[in-house]
């Protein structure tokens, strides 16, 4: 026991010396940050209230309104809007008349073609009652020869087949063969039965 309280007695004394020398190594190493921190964290705050000033001066001079630039830029926004309001107009009046120009010119070709046809509509209206006096025919037969053979044929066709006959018989051979060549088979075979039924009645055996 006696042999060991000497290592003991060293071990303890080592212990509080390190412990000691730590603690005075602290104390004295602590203070120096601290300190160097608060003297930092006053030269900020005494830069940033001294900046905050300035910053709000500077501030304050961008943002001053300059009067004459103001009243500047109206007068141009102003002659801005006149000269699009005015030059909307001119477009929407260079816009109607020329549209009015494009319908009067659509109506001129839709018109056109139609004035250029030959009139077999006006014809047909005036041919829808059946002719019944010889004067009346004879006049049909000059209509339907100086129509194309296959107009003829529809107005023809519409007739009594006597009707017809009469008027193949009145017009030109060669306009009567080619507006019944035109006629439908039927129609064409009635009229030809009847032309044949009166060539032999003319002409018994």
């Amino acid at each position: 026991m006696k042999k060991l309280l000497p290592k003991i007695g060293l071990y303890v004394g080592t212990f509080v010396v390190i412990n000691v020398a730590m603690y005075f190594l602290l104390m004295f190493t602590q203070p120096e940050p601290v300190a160097h921190d608060e003297e930092a964290g006053a030269d900020s705050t005494l830069t940033h209230e001294e900046a905050v000033p300035e910053i709000h001066e500077d501030a304050e001079f961008d943002h001053a309104p300059d009067e004459e630039q103001v009243q500047q830029d109206l007068a141009e926004e102003s002659h801005d809007d006149h000269s699009e309001d005015h030059s909307g107009d001119v477009h929407a009046e260079d816009s109607g008349e020329q549209t009015g120009m494009d319908t009067e010119q659509e109506t001129a070709q839709i018109e056109q073609p139609q004035d250029s046809e030959p009139n077999v509509l006006d014809q047909e209206v005036a041919l829808e009652d059946t002719p019944k006096s010889t004067a009346e025919i004879a006049k049909l037969a000059k209509v339907l020869e100086g129509m194309k053979p296959a107009e003829a044929a529809v107005i023809a066709e519409r007739l009594p087949t006597n009707t017809i006959v009469e008027l193949v018989m009145r017009m030109k051979s060669r306009s009567g063969a080619k507006m019944m060549a035109s006629l439908p088979v039927p129609v064409a075979a009635s009229v030809a039965t009847k032309m044949a039924e009166l060539s032999g009645t003319k002409n018994p055996s």
